[in-house]
């Protein structure tokens, strides 16, 4: 999923020329994911929005926005670390498996009588979506903290910066 998505990406957006950002994007990932087994492909896309995201399969990208946000190397390492913090952390497959039972419930339910109710349905609706899904993704994005910071940590950065950027 990852890689197909990726390279869509790549023939839809932009890519960044600029040498110094995409020399230290590469520098960064590399220092981060060193020791992980795989060799990170990184794209900086030329997109003023703060973005940046990582995917299965060892990709990552990062819009020039992003990078011309922060103060210094150490904060792309916290934003760039956090990505890489979701994908070893599988959180897109956990995503999606949240999501998928979210929707057989939904398929059920409607199979019932309280299906045929527009307001239950739309009230259980809210409810998964709130109840279920928003709380997992701040757990994730609190796991991915954790791992982008140690993962800081241990290539040389200074953690502390990742607090100064949020």
């Amino acid at each position: 999923m990852g890689l197909q998505a990726f390279d869509q990406l790549k023939k839809e957006k932009p890519i960044s020329s600029d040498g110094e950002f995409n020399r230290a994007a590469q520098c960064i990932v590399t220092e981060l994911t060193h020791g992980l087994g795989q060799n990170w492909e990184v794209v900086v896309f030329d997109d003023n929005t703060l973005n940046a995201f990582a995917l299965p399969g060892a990709k990552i990208g990062v819009h020039t926005g992003m990078i011309e946000l922060v103060d210094n190397q150490d904060q792309l390492a916290a934003v760039l670390g956090h990505e890489v913090g979701h994908v070893m952390a599988r959180h897109s497959n956990e995503r999606a498996s949240q999501e998928t039972l979210v929707q057989q419930g939904m398929g059920m339910i409607q199979q019932t009588e309280f299906g045929q109710n527009p307001l239950i349905m739309g009230g259980l609706g809210l409810g998964a979506k709130y109840g279920v899904l928003m709380p997992y993704s701040r757990t994730h994005e609190s796991e991915a903290d954790m791992i982008g910071v140690d993962l800081m940590a241990k290539a040389g950065f200074n953690p502390e910066d990742s607090v100064k950027l949020w």
